[in-house]
């Protein structure tokens, strides 16, 4: 079985944005490479096959944007 966990982010104009997972205690688990978005909505799956359940955080960060979100992994 396959395990994914899907989050989204929103930007308002367009920007490269790199995307960094941390575990709860600032280790980096995973990075997505950076990519040029356009404005608007995006949605982003994670492969969580080799990660256990817990609470990670979400980076985002851009020459224009910066957020973080927190995820929740349950298996």
């Amino acid at each position: 079985v396959n395990s994914a966990a899907t989050f989204n982010f929103k930007i308002e104009k367009q920007d490269v944005i790199s995307i960094t997972i941390f575990n709860s205690i600032g280790q980096k688990i995973d990075s997505f490479e950076k990519i040029s978005y356009s404005s608007g909505v995006h949605n982003i799956q994670w492969n969580t096959d080799l990660i256990s359940s817990g609470i990670y955080f979400v980076i985002f960060n851009g020459t224009k944007y910066y957020a973080n979100t927190k995820l929740l992994v349950i298996k």
